[in-house]
């Protein structure tokens, strides 16, 4: 259940309308995403 204590990062229809990387990667290789949030208070 949703509280106070999430975050809303994006809003959008599904997954394409809100990925954080926008493109094409074309590669072999394996590939990491990592994301970071600070919340901070505000006065």
């Amino acid at each position: 259940m949703v509280g106070n204590d999430h975050v809303v990062l994006a809003v959008g229809r599904d997954y394409t309308d809100v990925s954080p990387v926008d493109g094409v990667i074309v590669g072999s290789r394996k590939q990491k995403l990592t994301v970071e949030v600070d919340v901070v208070p505000a006065e």
